[in-house]
Formats: C-alpha cells, sequence, structure tokens
C-alpha cells in the first residue's frame, strides 16, 4: 500500500470509529513520513480513544498521547493553529486550565477570528471565577459567529452570575432563536425564572427542556430537571 493510500485508510477508519486501525494506520504512516498533519490526526484518534475509556488511568494516558502528538506536531510547524486548538481541548480534559489557556491564546495569535477558542478560553475563565473576562471572550465568538448559540448560553450563564439576571435571560432568548430545540437554555433560562418567582415561565421551561432530553435519551439531564420542577411545585 503505497503512502497516500494509507493516509485516506487511517482517515476513513477514524470517521468510521475503527480506532485501533486508524491509530495503527497513523503509525505506519508516521514511520514513513513523519509529517505535522500525520501526528495531528493520530493526536485526535488518541484523544477519542481517551473518551471510549472508562478506566481513569486509561483515558489519562490515552490523553497525554494525544497530548504529545500535537505537540510533535506543533514542533515541526509552529503556524498550526488547529494542533493548539486541540491540545488545549485535551489539556482542558485533563483540568490543566492554564495550560488550555496558554494554548488557546496561542491558537487565536495565529487565527484571531477562530469563534471557538474564544468560546472555550471564555470558559474556562469562568471556570475561574473570571466572569467579565469570559464576557468578553463570549463577546468577540459571537462577533465572528452571530449565530453562536453556544456561545449566547455561555455568556448567560456568566450574566447570571453576576447576578444580572434579566441580561442572562436575554442571551438565552436568543440563544433560542438561533436553536429553538437547545435544551440546556430552556434548563438555565427556567432557573433564573423560578429566581424572578416568573412561576409558569418556569413551568414551561422546565417542561420543555425536559422534553428535549428525554427524546434524546439524555436521562441523567432530564432527571435533574424534573427534580427543580417538583421543588418548584412544592415551593
Amino acid at each position: 500500500m503505497n503512502i497516500q493510500d494509507l493516509y485516506n485508510r487511517a482517515l476513513v477508519r477514524s470517521r468510521l470509529g475503527q480506532l485501533a486501525g486508524a491509530l495503527s494506520d497513523w503509525d505506519q504512516f508516521l514511520q514513513v513520513n513523519p509529517t505535522a498533519i500525520g501526528y495531528y490526526n493520530r493526536g485526535v484518534v488518541h484523544a477519542r480513544v481517551g473518551d471510549a475509556q472508562t478506566s481513569a488511568a486509561q483515558y489519562r494516558q490515552a490523553k497525554q498521547s494525544a497530548i504529545a502528538d500535537y505537540t510533535q506536531a506543533l514542533d515541526l510547524n509552529p503556524g498550526y493553529f488547529e494542533a493548539y486548538y486541540n491540545r488545549g481541548l485535551t489539556r482542558e480534559a485533563l483540568e490543566d486550565n492554564q495550560g488550555a489557556i496558554k494554548d488557546y491564546t496561542q491558537a487565536l495569535r495565529i487565527d484571531p477570528d477562530f469563534a471557538e477558542a474564544y468560546n472555550n478560553r471564555g470558559l474556562i475563565c469562568a471556570g475561574l471565577g473570571c466572569q467579565r473576562g469570559a464576557i468578553k471572550d463570549y463577546t468577540r465568538a459571537i462577533e465572528l459567529n452571530p449565530n453562536f448559540a453556544g456561545a449566547y448560553l455561555n455568556r448567560g450563564n456568566a450574566w447570571a452570575q453576576l447576578g444580572s439576571y434579566l441580561k442572562a435571560i436575554q442571551e438565552f432568548n436568543q440563544a433560542l432563536r438561533i436553536n429553538p430545540d437547545f435544551a440546556e437554555v430552556y434548563g438555565n433560562r427556567g432557573k433564573l425564572r423560578s429566581k424572578l418567582a416568573d412561576h409558569p415561565g418556569a413551568v414551561a421551561d422546565y417542561q420543555k427542556a425536559a422534553e428535549l432530553f428525554f427524546s434524546r435519551g439524555n436521562i441523567n439531564s432530564y432527571q435533574i430537571i424534573v427534580d427543580l420542577f417538583r421543588a418548584l411545585e412544592t415551593d
């Protein structure tokens, strides 16, 4: 098999979820052609292998293998912003928040129009308690992609953390204009409507969130919403 056929088969196996076969193909490819794109793609597969693990040790090992591959790709091609972004995602998964922020920031230095990198950096900032910094990143993501419903959700969550419930609800409303089936938004808007004593609005939002979560088989989130609804009914 020539190198191009091996490359193509590795991509196909990865897309089909045949991760062991894809890893084997990327190993063979890199032995012959140790390129940045090869290391990057093998890193993507290692990260997916980690997501499929039930053992914490195996999860961490696979994610660390992904980081090693992304790093090798960046050594070969320092301008590979997707490798910085994916290494950031993987570091975030391993709770290396500062490392993830550095990677997202570097990706944005190379590609300042990378909306997802702004959004993800904002999420980490929010988790570290820097809500206004997070809002700045979400706002930039929305400027770059006005239909980024997730960024509206996240900016709404940040406003809610700051106690600006009406601003948060406006953000949630916009997210739902973009994606009317965004279950998480209904749940979060329901919580704020409950805090603002809008009982009918909270009930309607919880019912819609529960319906959407149940239809997708997301039973854990469905149960959380049901519990919130029951608590509202007993108030």
